[in-house]
């Protein structure tokens, strides 16, 4: 019957995505993409939690019982958490996500942690831009100073540095090859 299938092909459309998704836990400390999935890490849990993003459903937890993580940043090869005892852990991307390496960077003073497709960047809480290989060490490379006021959250892509700058009230975007040079800034 032409009239059933035209009638079930126009009122049963596949419902669009929400535009807000009420989490499960309550302290969300970092977020990065990691294929078909979102990583989110939470403070008070102390968990890894990998979303579906066609669904944004629960695919697997970790559990991080030895520090809270305070951070996160996924590599080609790793995932990276800070801890809120400043130390940066690296992570094998399996289920488990086995520790690899933890480096102690001597400052519990980070604001953020990203990853550039090639290097590995922390933001420092006074101002400071690190940039370092994304090895065991994570050898430092450049220390930058932040054109900014106070960073509030940190986060990268393969083009660009990105901060949330608390004391201008603005999302500022950095070079990778300057990050001591503001490119823009807009207001939040």
């Amino acid at each position: 019957n032409a009239g059933w299938f035209f009638s079930f092909a126009r009122y049963n459309r596949k419902p669009p995505a929400p535009s807000e998704i009420r989490l499960p836990y309550s302290h969300p400390t970092g977020i990065a993409p990691e294929g078909n999935n979102i990583l989110i890490t939470d403070w008070y849990t102390q968990a890894l939690y990998t979303h579906n993003t066609a669904d944004f459903s629960i695919t697997s937890v970790a559990s991080l019982p030895e520090d809270s993580p305070a951070a996160l940043a996924a590599s080609a090869d790793a995932i990276w958490l800070q801890t809120a005892s400043g130390a940066i852990e690296k992570r094998q991307k399996a289920p488990g996500v086995k520790l690899l390496a933890k480096i102690r960077t001597g400052r519990a003073d980070i604001a953020g942690i990203c990853h550039d497709g090639l290097y590995f960047w922390i933001a420092y809480n006074d101002n400071t831009l690190s940039k370092r290989l994304p090895n065991d060490s994570l050898a430092e490379l450049g220390r930058y100073p932040y054109p900014g006021k106070k960073i509030a959250a940190f986060a990268c892509d393969t083009r660009f540095l990105w901060a949330a700058d608390e004391g201008l009230k603005t999302l500022v975007k950095l070079s990778l090859d300057e990050p001591q040079t503001l490119l823009s800034s807009s207001e939040i």
